[in-house]
């Protein structure tokens, strides 16, 4: 059997990892809560038993009344939603948002640019090897997003992580 690369044109469908970003509270893919008063976390969190490859995050948003200065249908945002990676201990890797926060669809584009943008959905699909390399989280390690303002009146607003395991070393 071959060990696999990071570089193979394939994967066994075993590893492959398509997984939405959960509130670890209450496990819960809807991202349109309140977390105004107390910040929301969302996360992916890679196994203890493996490695994972992040290839891409597909975000979705649906409401009414989309423009480019909103955040889905509702008003640009005060705090932003903070997107980042952490280890186990939720100390911040990388900060994939370099300080800032999204606090617009406009904003959105920072991560990927738009596959649709109309008056009642965003789709982006941001693929995160497209900056030069592929990202890896180790066992423990989460992709995190954080929710800080009312969001709970967009109709709809989830994300899915698309990867794949990739062995650990020994």
């Amino acid at each position: 059997m071959l060990k696999p690369q990071l570089t193979d044109p394939f994967i066994d469908p075993k590893d492959a990892v398509y997984k939405h970003m959960k509130n670890p509270i209450g496990n819960s893919i809807n991202l349109n809560v309140n977390g105004s008063i107390t910040p929301v976390s969302f996360r992916y969190t890679c196994p203890d038993t493996t490695n994972v490859v992040l290839v891409r995050m597909n975000i979705q948003m649906d409401d009414n009344a989309i423009t480019y200065a909103k955040f889905g249908g509702i008003a640009a945002l005060s705090n932003g939603v903070l997107i980042r990676i952490c280890d186990r201990e939720g100390k911040v890797n990388v900060d994939l948002l370099d300080g800032q926060t999204v606090k617009t669809n406009l904003n959105l584009a920072w991560l990927a640019g738009f596959d649709v943008l109309t008056d009642t959905a965003v789709l982006v699909r941001w693929t995160l090897e497209r900056a030069g390399k592929q990202l890896l989280l180790r066992p423990g390690d989460f992709i995190e997003l954080v929710v800080q303002d009312n969001l709970s009146s967009i109709t709809a607003f989830s994300i899915m992580i698309q990867g794949y395991n990739y062995p650990l070393v020994v």
